[in-house]
């Protein structure tokens, strides 16, 4: 069972790098891997990004595009609507 788990975990990892879903990381940080039975007895792959969620420093650079949106804006004085 062990090596069918392996298995599975491995052609994940391979597929979803090639696709670039994931890519590999330095990162010292881990996410919980878990295997779930289905009903049809087939191994269903489960992770847990819930930890690694929490330690990731969130982008805040987003929100400094908005104040600089609206900074342009302020000084606008004619708005169009482009169709």
């Amino acid at each position: 069972m062990l090596k069918n788990k392996l298995a599975i975990l491995k052609e994940y990892i391979n597929k979803n790098l090639k696709k670039g879903f994931i890519k590999k990381l330095t990162l010292r940080a881990r996410a919980l891997v878990l295997f779930i039975l289905k009903k049809d007895k087939e191994l269903q792959l489960v992770i847990n990004y819930y930890k690694l969620n929490n330690i990731i420093v969130k982008d805040k650079y987003s929100i400094l595009l908005l104040v600089k949106l609206n900074n342009k804006l302020k000084r606008a004085k004619f708005f169009t609507k482009l169709n």
